[in-house]
């Protein structure tokens, strides 16, 4: 590599961002708009499409504000104005997302168009078919980090962070360990024409066999989510490299897996989809773990990279984004700040993000349990609690963590 081309590989990239999903692509697009040159790089070479995560709540939004996307956002997506809960024996009642934070269904593809395009308002860009194979101490506390792209090529940064999932290279070159394991359950998912008559509201079934979810999206269509009975041999995981945690990337539509989703919706009290007419199929398990760290030295994690949830409650690639706020403006703090700043940054970023995962976690996991068969009398306990946590005034608790209060 000449030395002209070193020079200016340095000088752009004073923050190195390996991973260009949701998370890295916030991160980076803050961080230029706080003046920080950063560089961003992913192994992909072309942008995710599909559905895949579609919940944003109130203060994803509000991240999204802190780079100009969350216009687009909005303008994508849905605007679920309540949830409807029913139990074993009829409906337990309801929340209503009227705020001035709405909470919203976007298909993450859309997502990800609004922060590309952000990213490139603030004067950056994503560089695909480059993947880190290499990361060690350079000089002065800095950071080399090796890409393979066309060419091998040495980046010298200040700061290296990973967005890069679940799989995360900049974890494993970093020697973060990694903790947590995979829960039981097993679901099917499809996005199928809507003809629930339902509109902007969202509906859950604690069925005594299972949790059957349905949500809006835009342009009529609907998603579907049915938990499988304990089966070990019902459908293979289908786990995408990016969201271990939750529904991969589909290749295409399999008609059994949405004749399946179609039936248990049917079984459980929802409407009778159309199987043929589904455009994305889904089978996948979920799982649970977090980075025994977030920061090590000048190595920091963000998004699915630090942590992965059960995406039953829809709370990950939020959770992502206020890591990528929090971690962008600690980090340009502390670069204008000097070296001890910076230090002090990143381990207190490192802290709050870790226990804020902790806490997602916890409520995911509540999540997840609630939607397991139950026996007769375990149906009218479940049904009996949630009857009373959806009333006055057990109901705002319940409204705040579904959105996400105290996670920011």
């Amino acid at each position: 590599m000449s030395e002209a081309r070193a020079a200016a590989d340095a000088a752009a990239a004073t923050v190195l961002v390996v991973g260009a999903g949701p998370v890295g692509l916030l991160v980076a697009a803050r961080l230029l708009l706080l003046g920080v040159p950063t560089r961003v790089v992913e192994r992909r070479a072309a942008p995710g499409s599909g559905s895949r995560a579609i919940g944003v709540h109130p203060p994803g939004l509000v991240a999204l504000a802190s780079v100009g996307a969350d216009a687009d956002v909005l303008a994508a997506g849905v605007r679920i104005v309540e949830g409807r809960a029913f139990g074993a024996h009829g409906e337990l009642g309801s929340l209503r997302f009227d705020g001035d934070t709405p909470v919203l269904a976007v298909p993450q593809a859309l997502s990800e168009a609004a922060l590309c395009a952000a990213l490139e308002r603030a004067g950056g860009s994503v560089e695909r078919g480059v993947t880190l194979t290499g990361l060690r101490r350079g000089a002065a506390g800095r950071l080399e980090a090796t890409l393979l792209g066309a060419d091998e090529a040495f980046v010298d940064a200040a700061v290296v962070i990973g967005c890069d999932g679940s799989g995360s290279s900049v974890r494993t070159l970093a020697g973060i360990g990694w903790r947590g394991g995979a829960y039981r359950d097993r679901y099917l998912m499809a996005d199928l024409p809507d003809v629930s008559g339902l509109g902007a509201r969202a509906e859950i079934r604690l069925h005594r066999a299972g949790l059957l979810e349905s949500f809006p999206l835009p342009g009529g269509w609907r998603r579907v989510v049915v938990r499988v009975p304990d089966e070990p041999a019902v459908v293979a995981t289908d786990r995408g490299d990016e969201t271990a945690g939750g529904p991969s990337r589909s290749a295409g539509v399999d008609p059994c897996v949405a004749a399946r989703v179609c039936a248990l919706a049917a079984e459980r009290g929802g409407e009778r989809y159309d199987a043929d007419a589904a455009r994305m199929t889904s089978a996948f398990g979920i799982e649970r773990r977090l980075a025994t760290r977030f920061v090590l030295g000048r190595v920091a994690l963000a998004g699915d990279a630090a942590h992965v949830l059960s995406p039953i409650g829809g709370q990950g690639m939020n959770l992502g984004w206020l890591d990528a706020v929090a971690l962008a403006e600690g980090v340009a703090r502390g670069l204008e700040r000097g070296p001890g700043a910076l230090r002090t940054e990143l381990e207190a970023y490192g802290q709050r993000r870790r226990r804020a995962a902790q806490a997602a976690a916890w409520r995911a996991d509540v999540n997840t349990r609630l939607g397991r068969p139950v026996g007769p009398l375990g149906a009218r306990l479940r049904d009996a609690v949630l009857v009373r946590a959806l009333r006055a005034p057990f109901d705002r608790a319940l409204t705040g963590a579904f959105t996400m209060r105290g996670l920011a």
